[in-house]
């Protein structure tokens, strides 16, 4: 099975209804102009081109912008979920409720999350595992920080965030063909800076490998990279053996920088 090579914008609390759905709009045009699509080949179109584009904006848009794109074939996540089903969790969202307003993605333990909201490796297992309860793919967020990487620990590192991860997918009594895990390097986002091939060659081999050997219920996994993605970097980071697309962030946020990504990368 040949996989498509994804693109996921996440917004992050950016973007308010109206540019979001501007943004969503520029994709459409692009999806429903018959003379890219058919003749050129747009960027955007998921025929032949195998290319996928998962919108994450705010909690607020994800509805009317779902609404908008319903007969595109763009899909739309959201950026986080709540560990818990349902109960008295003031300010949570479930991923039940996230599946009945048309999100078929999630992201899930961003370094975000994990500094700011203190989610542990065992908070995000617990999502993964409701996720896949709500027929939502998780899009999982791994990576070292500055110290880790200076002290060569970034395998260590990975390796104890997978483990109940891991774990929780291979016990799940529910579970997609396909989990999306997403290598971010916290001292690569929005600093400008981004590991060099060799290190990334290094990196997804072994996440490619690791995975493989100990997931046993799911067909295909992506591997994606987050971490100051923009033109210039996604050029050169599709020719990595094993990076299958790009968790993007501040290029998001700009229609023609996130459209040139996927028609460069």
């Amino acid at each position: 099975m040949q996989k498509a090579r994804i693109y996921v914008a996440n917004w992050k609390m950016n973007m308010h209804l109206d540019s979001g759905l501007q943004f969503a709009n520029d994709c459409k045009a692009l999806m429903n102009d018959n003379e890219n699509t058919e003749k050129q080949g747009s960027p955007f179109s998921q025929n032949g081109a195998k290319k996928h584009i998962i919108l994450c904006p705010t909690f607020p848009a994800i509805y009317p912008i779902a609404q908008l794109l319903q007969n595109v074939p763009i899909s739309i996540g959201a950026q986080n979920c709540s560990e818990h089903e349902i109960g008295a969790y003031t300010g949570e969202v479930s991923a039940q409720s996230l599946s009945e307003i048309g999100c078929s993605y999630c992201i899930i333990g961003h370094s975000e999350r994990r500094k700011y909201f203190h989610e542990t490796n065992e908070v995000i297992a617990r999502k993964v595992v409701k996720l896949f309860a709500s027929t939502i793919n998780p899009i999982i967020c791994i990576g070292e920080t500055a110290q880790d990487h200076k002290d060569n620990k970034t395998l260590e590192v990975l390796e104890h965030q997978l483990n109940p991860i891991i774990k929780a997918i291979n016990e799940a009594e529910q579970f997609p063909e396909t989990v999306i895990f997403a290598y971010e390097p916290v001292w690569a986002i929005g600093t400008g800076k981004t590991p060099n091939n060799e290190t990334l060659h290094a990196t997804f081999n072994w996440l490619a490998a690791h995975l493989t050997r100990n997931i046993k219920n799911i067909k295909v996994i992506y591997l994606l990279y987050g971490g100051s993605v923009d033109e210039h970097t996604a050029l050169e980071m599709v020719k990595v053996q094993n990076i299958d697309g790009f968790l993007i962030g501040g290029a998001s946020l700009d229609f023609q920088k996130f459209k040139n990504i996927v028609s460069l990368a």
